[in-house]
């Protein structure tokens, strides 16, 4: 009796128990997670995760089917520009000249003059002609680098158109007075390539002139048939007991820059014609310009040059006296080039 009461009993027991356990998860399984609690001042949208971005694939290495281009590919050759100098472009040359000139010179008083007496004469002029040298030198590609020089002479007469004094002697209203002047002009020229450049095939050169010069102006007057002696053949002298004389002599010089422009064509390389011309000025002072246009014919080394040439100049009037004239005329000359040919 007591053996089924206890066995009883624990089938009871087991059977209270299987429900309670079938209510229990086990151990193992993870308890589901909370999501915080949203906030009443945020958006529903703001509880939405940030997209990401899908993961960078990686790099694959080339494939032996793929050629290996180089990182910087080398620079292309420079293009070959063909630069032809035409004859007289290169070496030196030397060159001689004359040229037939028109003129008006004139002596002026200056605003320093020791007199009151008129100073002012025009230089009429009879005998007149001009000679000239150059000399030039390759400075660089198609530029050059000039020195010219220039005398003019002249001679002739005049009569005063009222009394005079020219330079330090005094002439009267109606003497006949010889007049004559020599003036020497010197320039340096640096002639630079301006257009075109570069000249490739180009027969045409436009150069502008970098220059200075020089004048020198020298006039002299003389009264020959004013008589030196009296009727008893005495000397005749002045207040101061010196011989009388009416030969008078003067000089003025100056230096000046000057800036231009010089055009040339190549007709063929052996005939060209070209054209210059410079200048500069400082008002009520000193001024000078000069101009020429030349056919060039080249055979060989020489060069015969055909052509016509201005010259104009102005000494300083701040002094005693000063020369001013305008000389024009053609000219022929003749030039030594070392260089022969295009090259």
């Amino acid at each position: 009796m007591k053996n089924r009461l206890s066995g009883f009993a624990c089938l009871v027991a087991l059977c209270c128990a299987a429900p309670l356990a079938a209510q229990q998860p086990p151990d193992t399984q993870a308890p589901p997670p909370q999501s915080p609690p949203q906030s009443e001042a945020q958006p529903p949208d703001a509880q939405a995760p940030p997209p990401q971005s899908p993961p960078l694939a990686e790099p694959q290495p080339p494939s032996e089917a793929t050629p290996h281009l180089p990182s910087r590919l080398p620079l292309p050759p420079l293009p070959n520009i063909i630069d032809i100098r035409m004859p007289g472009e290169r070496g030196v040359a030397i060159g001689i000249g004359g040229w037939s000139l028109f003129s008006h010179v004139s002596i002026l008083k200056g605003r320093a003059a020791p007199t009151e007496y008129p100073g002012n004469l025009y230089l009429n002029s009879a005998r007149k002609y001009g000679e000239n040298i150059d000399f030039a030198v390759a400075a660089g590609l198609h530029n050059v680098l000039r020195f010219t020089g220039d005398i003019e002479r002249a001679s002739g007469s005049n009569t005063a158109p009222t009394d005079l004094v020219l330079w330090n002697r005094h002439y009267f209203a109606g003497n006949y007075i010889t007049t004559a002047y020599r003036l020497r002009h010197i320039k340096v020229s640096f002639e630079y390539l301006t257009w075109p450049y570069p000249v490739k095939t180009s027969r045409f050169r436009l150069r502008s002139l970098w220059q200075l010069q020089y004048v020198d102006a020298q006039s002299t007057f003389n009264a020959p048939l004013n008589t030196t002696v009296d009727a008893n053949g005495n000397p005749v002298v002045d207040a101061n007991g010196n011989l009388v004389k009416y030969d008078a002599t003067g000089t003025k010089w100056y230096v000046l820059p000057s800036v231009g422009l010089g055009a040339q064509e190549y007709f063929t390389p052996n005939i060209s014609m070209e054209v210059n011309g410079s200048g500069f000025l400082i008002p009520h002072h000193t001024n000078i310009w000069d101009a020429d246009a030349a056919l060039n014919i080249r055979v060989g080394h020489y060069e015969l040059r055909l052509g016509a040439k201005a010259f104009h100049f102005h000494t300083s009037p701040n002094v005693d006296f000063a020369n001013m004239g305008t000389l024009f005329g053609p000219f022929l000359g003749l030039r030594w080039h070392s260089d022969v040919g295009t090259k």
